[in-house]
């Protein structure tokens, strides 16, 4: 039963399946024209725009069909089951994220290559960004939630060169005066990650950290959705 409600929803997004596609293969060589686009950051704002589009589609179709959670929830489906589902159906298309940028990165090194240490750096940005909306969403709905995920998507494209450049300098900055230590030593141990130099004891916990938040959201959204009248 639960695999019939993911294969619904791709369903639903069939006709968006190319363009994801699309997508995850062309974004990166198009990053490589703008060298602050290029490795980590590149491969978040590809993953970043996979679950936008994901999420933006999903949620235009329960626009079309409003009677649609009415009746899964009359069929034998659960309300838990259905929250579920959409948490997976957004994580599924980042696997595919994770492959698509590895395999561009081999045919054109100029991508920036893909280590694991980005496959889970990219996991729990998404894990804390998914796990922060998909609450709202059920709470508010996805009409009043999205303006939530444009905006935020928004900051991240146009601000993460910037902020990468403002990170980087504040670094340096607090390694040469002595003062930030904790927060230098975190910076540089995110750092080793993307690199693949990082011990293992850091991605097990950064991949335990997202895990937890994502475990955290999928309760707090049961909860919601358990709650929420569908009239």
């Amino acid at each position: 039963m639960f695999l019939a409600l993911i294969k619904k929803d791709f369903l639903l997004i069939r006709r968006y399946i190319v363009l994801l596609i699309a997508l995850n293969l062309l974004v990166p060589y198009m990053m490589t024209m703008n060298v602050a686009f290029v490795g980590p950051t590149g491969f978040f704002i590809t993953v970043a725009a996979t679950a936008y589009m994901v999420l933006i589609a999903t949620g235009a179709k329960k626009l079309q069909y409003p009677r649609a959670a009415s009746l899964l929830c009359a069929a034998p489906y659960s309300r838990r089951m259905i929250v579920l589902s959409k948490y997976v159906v957004i994580f599924l298309p980042y696997g595919f994220s994770c492959a698509a940028f590895w395999a561009v990165s081999l045919i054109k090194p100029q991508v920036g290559g893909m280590s694991p240490g980005m496959a889970i750096m990219g996991f729990l940005i998404l894990a804390v960004a998914v796990g922060i909306y998909m609450p709202l969403q059920f709470k508010l709905g996805y009409e009043k939630a999205r303006y939530l995920i444009m905006a935020a998507y928004l900051v991240l494209v146009c601000g993460a060169p910037m902020l990468i450049s403002t990170v980087r300098a504040s670094l340096k900055e607090a390694v040469a005066s002595g003062v930030l230590q904790a927060l230098s030593e975190f910076l540089g141990g995110a750092a080793a990650l993307l690199e693949g130099t990082a011990p293992a004891a850091l991605a097990a916990g950064l991949l335990a950290a997202g895990a937890a938040a994502l475990a955290v959201s999928v309760g707090a959204s049961m909860a919601i959705y358990e709650r929420v009248d569908l009239g």
